[in-house]
């Protein structure tokens, strides 16, 4: 069975090579540089957690904002 990725860890992998990118060329000032990895970083973390824990992350936003 081949497994998909989730959209977050999609979101986050696009957002560090973007990121990257753009460092490189130098249009990126440091700090949106810094703030864009590390909202990528917690993307990634939310696509690699296991099924349990991220139903159960889901469940709580979802209360939160309800």
């Amino acid at each position: 069975m081949k497994k998909q990725m989730r959209k977050e860890m999609r979101i986050g992998l696009l957002l560090f090579a973007a990121t990257m990118v753009l460092k490189n060329f130098g249009i990126l000032p440091e700090f949106l540089h810094s703030m864009f990895l590390g909202l990528a970083i917690c993307f990634e973390l939310i696509g690699v957690l296991s099924e349990e824990k991220y139903r159960r992350l889901k469940a709580w936003k979802k209360s939160i904002f309800n």
